[in-house]
């Protein structure tokens, strides 16, 4: 689970460095990506600390901050799904590049918090058959 925030949050920084580029510097919002992916980045380094110190708990209390930050981005980027799917019928989308940006957050994060659920259902059941 720690790779995978890892990864998802080198790629959100991406997203959002890129985001803010490409709008040519206009906006800061732009960045929201890459804030997310610095505290999720941050967690996921102190996660993986504390699995190589063997310090389980820590980890556990890490991961499961990482994915509230996770559940906020979530909810914080649906707001871009609806425009999205409103752009296949025709409908004009007022910034594309806000959109676009929201839609690969939404998707990355719906994915982490996916496999963060699955990861505690399997430690769950690991646990209860040990």
């Amino acid at each position: 689970m720690t790779k995978s925030i890892l990864s998802v949050s080198i790629v959100l920084v991406a997203l959002g460095l890129v985001s803010y580029i490409i709008s040519d510097f206009a906006s800061i919002t732009a960045l929201i990506p890459s804030f997310f992916g610095i505290v999720l980045l941050i967690l996921s380094l102190v996660a993986y600390s504390a699995e190589k110190k063997g310090q389980t708990g820590i980890k556990k209390h890490t991961i499961h901050g990482a994915l509230g930050v996770v559940l906020l981005g979530l909810l914080g980027s649906f707001r871009g799904i609806p425009a999205f799917i409103g752009s296949f019928g025709g409908e004009e989308l007022a910034r594309p590049m806000a959109t676009y940006a929201q839609v690969v957050m939404f998707v990355l994060c719906a994915y982490l918090l996916f496999a963060g659920i699955q990861s505690f259902i399997k430690a769950r059941k690991e646990r209860t058959s040990a």
